[in-house]
């Protein structure tokens, strides 16, 4: 895969997700005995992932990135974050209300995912 992994999160016992700084996802779907690469044609470093639900999911990284899944992670959408700064970590406490924190302060909040 490449690069330094910055981030994982597991939906389920075999289903989880881990982020690196060479901007790719990864993915397993048998408890991390293997990965795939789910590449999403970006350079930008991913920091972190969290998923609300096994279909609702989002990644954070430089740059202001931000992308979300609705599917599982079948497909990744970009999302706008108003921010150029480097987003580092996200919560979410349902599928539409989360936040997410980067460098220089930066706090963004969302009540529609």
């Amino acid at each position: 895969v490449g690069g330094v992994l910055n981030g994982v999160f597991f939906t389920s016992a075999t289903n989880g997700w881990a982020v690196s700084v060479s901007g790719n996802l990864i993915f397993t779907t048998n408890g991390g005995n293997t990965w795939k690469l789910k590449n999403l044609g970006l350079t930008s470093n991913f920091n972190k992932v969290f998923f609300a639900s096994a279909t609702h999911g989002w990644t954070v990284g430089t740059a202001g990135t931000i992308f979300a899944t609705t599917d599982g992670g079948a497909t990744w959408t970009a999302q706008t974050s108003g921010t150029a700064n480097t987003l580092t970590h996200l919560y979410f406490t349902s599928t539409t209300q989360g936040w997410v924190v980067g460098v220089s302060g930066t706090i963004l909040t969302t009540s529609d995912g």
